[in-house]
C-alpha cells in the first residue's frame, strides 16, 4: 500500500514493475518531482558521470 499512495509521479494507484530491496522510503533530502517519502526505485550511482540510472523496465508499469 506504501508504494502505491508514495509514488514520485503516479497518483493513479499503479504499481511499478520493481521497487528497492529494504525501506521503501526514500531518503531525507531526496525529493523527486518535489515530493517527500517517496518509494525508492531500483537503480545504480554511476561515479563516472556522478549521476543516478535507472533501468527503464523496472520503473516503468506493464500490465
Amino acid at each position: 500500500m506504501y508504494a502505491i499512495n508514495n509514488d514520485r509521479y503516479f497518483t493513479d494507484g499503479r504499481l511499478r514493475n520493481a521497487y528497492q530491496g529494504g525501506d521503501l522510503v526514500l531518503f531525507p533530502g531526496w525529493r523527486p518531482n518535489g515530493k517527500d517519502n517517496t518509494v525508492r526505485m531500483p537503480g545504480w550511482w554511476d561515479t563516472s558521470d556522478n549521476m543516478w540510472y535507472e533501468d527503464k523496465f523496472t520503473v516503468s508499469t506493464h500490465t
